[in-house]
Parts: C-alpha cells; structure tokens; sequence
C-alpha cells in the first residue's frame, strides 16, 4: 500500500493520512501499520458553482436559517459559521449581499462559488474551527466576500461527519481613487 500525505492549508499544514483501500495497510517503518491501529482522516473536497437566484437560498442552507432551521433539531450539529469581506451595507445581514448578487447578476452568470470540504474528525471543533480559518485567511484573504459554516452530522458509521461550506463571490470590491471615492461590486 502506499501512503499519501495532502494538505488543506500550505499555511500551518495538517497532514491527512489517506490509506489505499486495496489492503487495509498503511506505508510504515515495519510496512504492516493495520488500519485499525491508527486513526485516519478522509479527505474530500467538492467544488461547486452557485448559478443567479441561487446564491440567498444557498447561504441561508449553510447557515441554517429560515427554513433550513430545522435541520438542526435532526441530530446535526451547526458548529460554527463565520462571514468576511462584506460591503459596509451588509456587514450585519449578509443575507442582503446574496440577495443583492442574486438581483443583479446577469440570467446564466455566477452568484458564488462554494468549496465543501470533509474535516478530520479527529479534531476537536476548535481546531477544526481555527483550520477553517486558517485556510480562509489564506485563501480568500481579503479579495472576496465570503460566508462559512461548519456541519457536523452523524455519519453512516455513528461517528461525526464534520465539513464546512466556504461560499464566496468571484465579484471583488474595487477601490477608486480621487474624485471617484467611492466602492463599487464589479
């Protein structure tokens, strides 16, 4: 079997050990490491593009707001969620952005981008919380408005299925100097 070592962030690295599954056994020192034996992440990340009219509803599923609200009341967990980069007009309801990119983007244009990412279970939540952030900072940084949140359900071995929807606009804020002070979404 061979051993693969993947990183989420570049910045403050964790390594994921993915095992082949072709025989259960990791690459090691004596090369006969059981599974079993070790706790091993799985990696997954899943990439998505949110078409016009799509981005509200979508941020209100991640955040688990209006009618999405629910979910939580069916064993899973909403661990955190976090926004960032948004314009001074919907800095306390970011729900106003998406709906503001859903109304003015053109008919087969893009409203967002999402990243869903498989989190180790093996952490705790704040480190999985302060890997987020970590990878967001380095990421998106501050070019682009952004919304994440953190779900953890039950997976279909009973354990936790912790993974974050990173949800980000393509459009960036541009800055104008002299006469024109002003900020603009293009």
């Amino acid at each position: 079997a061979t051993t693969e070592i993947y990183t989420l962030s570049l910045h403050d690295a964790l390594p994921i050990l993915v095992v082949s599954p072709l025989c259960g056994e990791t690459a090691g020192a004596s090369n006969t490491m059981k599974r079993e034996n070790r706790a091993v992440a799985i990696a997954r990340l899943q990439v998505k593009v949110g078409k016009a009219g799509k981005a509200a509803p979508h941020a209100a599923y991640i955040a688990r707001s209006g009618q999405f609200v629910n979910r939580l009341y069916s064993g899973e967990r909403l661990v955190a969620k976090n926004v960032g980069n948004m314009p001074f007009w919907a800095q306390h309801d970011p729900s106003r952005f998406w709906e503001a990119a859903d109304a003015h983007e053109r008919a087969k244009g893009t409203t967002y981008r999402e990243m869903e990412i498989a989190l180790p279970r093996e952490l705790t939540d704040a480190q999985n919380i302060a890997l987020v952030r970590s990878f967001v900072a380095q990421e998106i940084g501050d070019r682009h408005a952004y919304q994440w949140a953190i779900h953890s359900p039950r997976a279909s071995d009973g354990l936790a299925q912790p993974h974050v929807h990173l949800m980000f606009s393509e459009r960036s804020e541009e800055r104008r100097v002299g006469k024109e002070c002003r900020s603009r979404w293009s």
